[in-house]
């Protein structure tokens, strides 16, 4: 787990990208999300860092990378398919 004490899912739809976080209860054998990110842009296919502090969200001719610090995501780069022209 990284020394954390959640685990993070991250989910694509054809409007968001959302990041949960996860938080297991050993006791209760209960899973709560703890935090809930909705990020923007349609995602194709997602893809995390080893440490999962990085994401990649590939869209249709472009692909978006958010890094994390700490619990707050930010949009760290932009790749734009080249057409060509």
């Amino acid at each position: 787990m990284n020394g954390r004490s959640y685990h993070l899912v991250a989910s694509a739809t054809d409007t968001c990208v959302r990041i949960f976080y996860l938080r297991f209860d050993e006791q209760s054998l209960s899973i709560t999300i703890d935090k809930n990110i909705v990020l923007p842009g349609c995602g194709m296919r997602l893809s995390w860092n080893v440490m999962s502090t990085q994401l990649a969200v590939s869209e249709p001719k472009r692909i978006r990378l958010y890094k994390s610090e700490k619990t707050e995501w930010s949009e760290a780069r932009v790749i734009e398919e080249n057409s060509g022209d």
